[in-house]
């Protein structure tokens, strides 16, 4: 049984790794998405997405790697910033975790929160399904 299990594991991990890098990018850009609705700020400033190539826009929100940010825009502060944590597998989901900050003037980034977006692959259909959100904030 434990053979079994391990094995299952195996193939799921392996299959991770030879997935397109599209695919991955997708499940951020499909949290993105999910996270950002009822945000009213325009402008999201992103970090740790330096490997992927993201969406510049979502919907009505316009998103910019930090490192694209201009100096005069970091000094007036009061953006959103989302960081994108690395993937994490557990029980079978590919969680994908984002995690807010304001960007201050005075402070640089305030923690605000995280919020867990729990994807389970379907092997008929070939592709990834939402089966459960998680908010942590403030």
């Amino acid at each position: 049984m434990y053979n079994c299990l391990t094995l299952l594991l195996f193939r799921f991990v392996i299959g991770l790794l030879v997935a397109a890098p599209d695919e991955l990018t997708t499940l951020y850009t499909r949290a993105l998405q999910q996270h950002l609705v009822g945000i009213q700020t325009a402008s999201i400033w992103l970090i740790g997405c330096e490997d992927m190539e993201l969406p510049r826009k979502i919907d009505s929100h316009r998103l910019t790697p930090l490192e694209e940010v201009s100096r005069e825009q970091r000094k007036a502060g009061g953006a959103l910033v989302v960081k994108l944590l690395p993937l994490k597998l557990a029980q079978g989901d590919l969680i994908v975790t984002l995690a807010d900050y304001e960007y201050r003037a005075v402070n640089n980034l305030v923690f605000t929160g995280t919020e867990e977006f729990y994807y389970r692959y379907d092997s008929k259909g070939k592709q990834y399904h939402l089966v459960r959100r998680k908010s942590n904030g403030f």
